[in-house]
Formats: structure tokens, C-alpha cells, sequence
């Protein structure tokens, strides 16, 4: 596990509305996906836990196969426009 996705675990099982998701989300999500190199540059950002969330979902949602992907442009970070995350609903 990458600091900084321990960086974001840490915050969101602190965080009342995804405290609870926390434990799962890390089971399904690290052995696959903590040290990719587009996930530990999401985690990074400083950003909320929703834009990192909604950016992670961008990400995940590509087609199969190899990528070349411009992240600043994937999460619209960095572009002058600071876009509402997408994607993630609560129950």
C-alpha cells in the first residue's frame, strides 16, 4: 500500500458519510489498484474525498486495454474548470 492511498484510507474512515464504506472499499479496491500510478496521482491531489472518489470512477469507467491518459484532463483538474463529481451516489 502507497502512502497516499494510506493517506486516503486514514481520511475516509474519519469522514462520517464514508467512514463505513472504508474497510470495503480498501479490500475491493488495493490489491488491484493502490499502487497504479494514475490512482497514487488521484490520491495525491489535494482534493476532496468525492472529487478523489468521483476521479477514481473516471478512471475505472475507461475501456479495457492499454491507455494513454492525460489525467489533468481525465479529472479536469488543472484545466481552469473545477468540475462537480459525478457518479457517486450514497444511500
Amino acid at each position: 500500500m502507497t502512502p497516499a492511498f494510506a493517506i486516503f484510507l486514514a481520511e475516509l474512515r474519519a469522514d462520517p458519510q464514508f467512514g463505513p464504506l472504508a474497510d470495503d472499499f480498501s479490500e475491493a479496491f488495493c490489491d488491484s489498484f493502490c499502487d497504479c500510478e494514475a490512482v497514487v496521482w488521484i490520491l495525491s491531489q489535494p482534493r476532496t474525498l468525492l472529487e478523489k472518489l468521483s476521479a477514481i470512477l473516471k478512471l475505472l469507467n475507461l475501456p479495457p486495454g492499454p491507455q494513454i491518459v492525460h489525467m489533468r484532463k481525465l479529472t479536469g483538474w488543472g484545466t481552469g474548470l473545477r468540475p462537480q463529481p459525478q457518479g457517486i451516489t450514497l444511500q
